[in-house]
């Protein structure tokens, strides 16, 4: 590695997660880099300048390509902020403005450089709660209007919702509505912070509220959607209202994430409390067309409840190896859905030891804690079944116990109900 220019080196395996060890790890950065920065760039000049051939000095438009590829626009721009895409630096930078106690336009431009670097959302994060703690909601709106938030990944971006959100849901309830209702009219706030945390937790309570604000103050039919969905859940698993109505699907439903358009499916079977030819196969079709682990995260929980044994069967059949995805943010939370549906349909076999056993690679400890909860309720509501096929009186009641408490805390009173048949 030349070392003129090492840390924009190393500040490009940073950004692309790839380890430059030989030259086959450059075929991929080549392609990483070109794909990004939709320029060209030899592989010959990457194996110079990371040293597998004899050392040359880049041209200006090899180094402005590499530094296009860290989202400067050129290399004298990484050169004059490059302090300020280093973690260490940007957390002292931010430290300073905390000593300060007022954030400048110039503060604004740091930040704004110091976001280059996805690692550096984690900090903002902390940062942002520190203002929140000091009641401070001047600073904190001033952060969401004049910050990019763009280039948020979506792992940095889940990190960045979850640490802000999760302050919020421990402050007083009055604090943290005073925060939401002052920053959701803020695109900024409502992408990055209050739509990608799904408190289940709060959803009788606070985290309803926030979904009635961000309801007034959004126009777009996705986030509608959403709202949409989760106030269904809350009437059929917390009110327990018969005779629901699923959301109305609106245009541009093909162009939504695909856990959206899962979770609009999972509503709508259990509004149904069956499945229909016509739900089936747009269903399957939709597996076609999106990352099925994604889409089926809120399809697989509506089957459990409404106990669909032959079509979640055939959805592990068809797309086995794309269910259990890993390797992304979200694994150990898709991962842990499924292995609960995998526990049930071996219950359902009578393949009981098999059953434990896929519950018993359950990691609820590394689920998001957004969804931790919710995930719980189905974990015990599965095992309940299962000592109940046991015959295992004392299992059993353990099991009923733990999922009365969490329906106690959630208010998911749904899960009493369909649950009382499995007592012994």
């Amino acid at each position: 590695m030349n070392p003129e220019y090492s840390q924009l080196l190393i500040d490009i395996q940073k950004k692309s997660n790839i380890t430059v060890k030989n030259t086959r790890d450059l075929k991929f950065l080549k392609e990483e880099i070109e794909s990004l920065t939709h320029k060209v760039i030899g592989f010959n000049t990457l194996r110079r300048i990371f040293g597998f051939l004899e050392s040359r000095t880049p041209s200006v438009t090899t180094l402005n390509t590499l530094a296009n590829f860290l989202g400067f626009a050129s290399f004298s721009g990484y050169q004059h902020h490059k302090l300020n895409y280093e973690e260490w630096y940007f957390q002292q930078s931010l430290n300073r403005i905390i000593i300060n106690e007022e954030i400048t336009k110039k503060d604004f431009d740091l930040i704004n450089y110091g976001l280059l670097n996805q690692h550096n959302f984690v900090y903002l994060a902390y940062f942002i709660v520190y203002f929140i703690e000091k009641k401070d909601l001047k600073s904190v709106v001033s952060i969401f209007r004049d910050v990019n938030f763009n280039r948020a990944s979506g792992t940095q971006l889940h990190k960045f919702s979850q640490i802000i959100s999760v302050r919020l849901s421990v402050i007083s309830e009055k604090d943290a509505l005073e925060v939401y209702e002052a920053c959701i009219p803020i695109d900024s706030f409502r992408e990055y912070v209050a739509l990608p945390y799904i408190n289940y937790y709060h959803l009788y309570s606070r985290y309803f509220r926030v979904l009635e604000l961000i309801e007034i103050h959004s126009a777009n039919s996705s986030d509608i959607l959403f709202v949409d969905c989760m106030k269904f859940y809350r009437d059929y698993y917390i009110l327990k209202k018969s005779n629901l109505k699923p959301p109305k699907k609106p245009d541009g439903f093909s162009d939504l994430y695909s856990v959206l358009k899962g979770r609009y499916y999972g509503s709508c079977i259990l509004a149904s409390g069956e499945l229909d030819l016509k739900l089936k196969k747009e269903i399957l079709n939709e597996c076609k067309n999106n990352r099925v682990s994604y889409f089926l995260e809120e399809v697989v929980p509506a089957l459990l409840v409404i106990q669909e044994y032959d079509f979640l069967t055939l959805l592990f059949e068809n797309y086995y190896e794309d269910i259990f995805e890993f390797g992304v943010w979200s694994s150990s939370t898709t991962q842990s859905i499924y292995l609960v549906a995998l526990a049930w349909l071996n219950c359902e076999k009578n393949e009981l030891k098999i059953a434990r056993k896929n519950l018993e690679f359950v990691q609820i400890s590394r689920v998001e804690i957004s969804y931790e909860k919710y995930i719980r309720l189905f974990y015990q509501f599965i095992l309940l079944q299962l000592t109940f096929k046991e015959e295992d009186k004392k299992a059993n009641k353990l099991a009923s116990s733990e999922l009365k408490s969490l329906v106690s805390e959630t208010k998911f009173s749904k899960f009493q109900e369909i649950s009382s048949s499995y007592l012994l």
